[in-house]
């Protein structure tokens, strides 16, 4: 029962934020803008997002009676920067393991469009800090790790609560399907990170903090090897 509510989870805040989304960009279409420009990619983000947010926070509040969250104290700000460290350096790692196999590498809807405008890489990593990141954390680790927990143990409610953290993700990729799950694995691995650090700390603020700080980091990174210092 509990992980078919938190599968249902997902598609009200992914089938939601998808309605919401093609609400908001399909107007942008008659005025012009093209699939790929980055105004359309970032007002597709902030419906989905907001709606994760609201599955996320409703739910722990009315079925989970509590949101766990309040201001880290130094001992678990230091882990969520060796956490995002570890975080960083891992997905780095994996994806460069990636490119050394026979396996077709896959092309991302934000990489297409920070092709032709890299700035998109910024404005994610804002929208990343102020919204991304406290929606999703909301959402996968507050309100359905949190109703995994209640049935399972603290191991296979974090591996399940990645799983279902990493398949959104799978529709942000194009190319081969291999190529894709393989890519998706490494989100599974962040997912998994941030899981253990909401159940080592008890605090939704400690993974929100991670997934922020990663996001940015790799948004920066990516605009650095973009257009150079």
């Amino acid at each position: 029962m509990a992980l078919l509510v938190a599968l249902g989870l997902l598609v009200a805040g992914f089938v939601g934020g998808l309605i919401a989304s093609a609400v908001a960009i399909i107007p942008l279409f008659f005025l012009g803008f093209g699939v790929t420009s980055t105004f359309v990619l970032v007002l597709a983000t902030i419906p989905q997002q907001l709606l994760f947010a609201g599955v996320g926070a409703l739910y722990a509040r009315l079925r989970l009676n509590s949101l766990p969250i309040r201001r880290p104290d130094r001992g678990e700000l230091t882990f969520a920067a060796g956490a995002t460290v570890v975080a960083v350096v891992l997905a780095s790692v994996l994806s460069y393991a990636l490119t050394l196999t026979n396996i077709e590498p896959v092309e991302s809807v934000i990489g297409q469009v920070a092709q032709n405008d890299p700035t998109v890489l910024l404005a994610l990593a804002v929208l990343s800090i102020f919204l991304v990141a406290p929606a999703e954390e909301l959402l996968f680790r507050g309100a359905i790790q949190g109703r995994l927990r209640t049935a399972f143990g603290p191991v296979a409610t974090i591996v399940l609560a990645s799983l279902i953290f990493a398949s959104p993700h799978v529709f942000n990729y194009l190319g081969n399907p291999l190529a894709i799950v393989a890519t998706t694995g490494v989100i599974f691995v962040t997912g998994s990170i941030l899981g253990i650090a909401y159940e080592r700390t008890g605090n939704l603020a400690v993974p929100i903090l991670i997934h922020a700080a990663y996001n940015t980091t790799l948004f920066g990174i990516a605009y650095i090897q973009l257009v150079g210092f």
